[in-house]
C-alpha cells in the first residue's frame, strides 16, 4: 500500500474525464456516440454518463437504505491505512442484515441492481458497434452476462461507506487496485477522492459527479477481464480513494459499485471470434487474480 509520500505527483487536470450523454444528441448517430465511448475507454479507460435513464428517485432510495444500514453499526472503525467500510449484495443471497430495522433495503437494492445491468448491457451493444464488430458479438456478450443475478456469476453490489477519518492526509480511503471483471458501474457523492491512471500512466484527480440531481452521472470504469476480452484495446484502469486534505478526511463519502461479471463458466474469447492460448472462463480468470492479489495456500 502506498504512503502520501510514495506517491506519484498527481496532476489534478491532467487526464480530461469525459462525460457523455447516453441519449443521441441533435446531429450524433449512435455510431459517434459508440465511437466516442471506445475512444475513451481505450485511452482512460473510465468515462460518466448522463441521461443513462437510471432514475434519481431509484438512486436516492438505494443511498438511503444503504447510509441507513452503515449507521446501524455505532462502533468507530479502527485505525487502520484503509478508512471505509463496505456490504456486498447478491439477489441470490441470504443477505445478512436487520430485515426487521430495514424492511425496504432489499427491494431498493434488487431495482438498483436491475437497473445498473440493464444499462450495462446496453453500454456493451455500444461498445460493440464503437470497435467496429460484427453486430452479433453483442449477442456473444449478453450471453456470457446470461446468468447476473444467480450463483453462477460474481456480479455484485458493493455498498461502500467512508467515514470521517482522524488520521492524517497520508491514509488511503482505498488502495490501488483495478476491477476485474467487465465493467463496473459506480454512483457516487461529491465529497471526492478518487484517482486514476490511464494507459500513459498518467493519473489524476476523477472530479467528482453526483449520481442524482441535475447533470447527475455515473462514473463507468472498465475491467480487467474486457481488456483481456478486447486483446488490451480497451484499458482497465488503477485508481484508488486517497484522503488528499484535512476537510476531506473530515467528510463522510458514500458510492455504490455495480461490478458486471460475465457468467463463471464462459470461456472468454477474443471479440473478433478468433481462438487463441489465452483463452480461459471467467471463474478461472478470477481465481488467477485472486492469487496474484492475496497469494495462494
Amino acid at each position: 500500500m502506498e504512503h502520501a509520500s510514495e506517491r506519484p505527483e498527481v496532476a489534478p487536470n491532467a487526464v480530461t474525464t469525459a462525460i457523455l450523454s447516453l441519449s443521441e444528441q441533435p446531429g450524433q448517430g449512435k455510431a459517434a456516440l459508440a465511437k466516442e465511448i471506445v475512444d475513451n475507454l481505450h485511452r482512460n479507460g473510465w468515462l460518466y454518463l448522463t441521461n443513462h435513464g437510471i432514475s434519481d428517485e431509484l438512486i436516492t432510495e438505494a443511498f438511503s437504505t444503504a447510509k441507513a444500514l452503515a449507521k446501524l453499526d455505532n462502533e468507530a472503525p479502527p485505525p487502520a491505512t484503509e478508512v471505509r467500510e463496505s456490504y456486498n449484495y447478491f439477489p441470490y443471497a441470504e443477505q445478512k442484515f436487520p430485515k426487521k430495522e430495514l424492511p425496504d433495503f432489499a427491494p431498493a437494492m434488487a431495482a438498483l441492481f436491475k437497473a445498473a445491468y440493464n444499462l450495462s448491457l446496453e453500454l456493451l451493444e455500444l461498445i460493440i458497434v464503437g470497435l467496429e464488430l460484427p453486430l452479433d458479438q453483442a449477442e456473444v456478450l449478453r450471453t456470457a452476462h446470461s446468468l447476473v443475478g444467480t450463483e453462477k456469476s460474481n456480479t455484485k453490489m458493493r455498498l461502500l461507506w467512508y467515514p470521517p477519518a482522524k488520521s492524517d492526509a497520508a491514509a488511503s480511503r482505498l488502495g490501488t487496485h483495478s476491477d476485474y471483471g467487465t465493467i463496473t458501474v459506480l454512483f457516487q457523492d461529491q465529497t471526492g477522492g478518487l484517482e486514476a491512471q490511464n494507459r500513459d500512466g498518467r493519473w489524476t484527480t476523477v472530479k467528482p459527479l453526483s449520481a442524482t440531481g441535475k447533470g447527475g452521472a455515473v462514473l463507468i470504469q472498465l475491467g480487467d477481464m474486457f481488456q483481456h476480452w478486447t486483446s488490451g484495446r480497451l484499458h482497465s484502469s488503477k485508481h484508488r480513494v486517497q484522503l488528499t486534505n484535512p476537510a476531506q478526511a473530515g467528510a463522510t463519502r458514500q458510492s455504490i459499485a455495480f461490478f458486471l461479471h460475465p457468467n463463471d463458466d464462459h470461456l472468454i474469447s477474443q471479440l473478433n471470434g478468433q481462438k487463441s492460448d489465452r483463452d480461459i472462463t471467467m471463474g478461472d480468470f478470477l481465481k488467477n487474480r485472486f492469487s496474484i492479489s492475496y497469494g495462494s495456500d
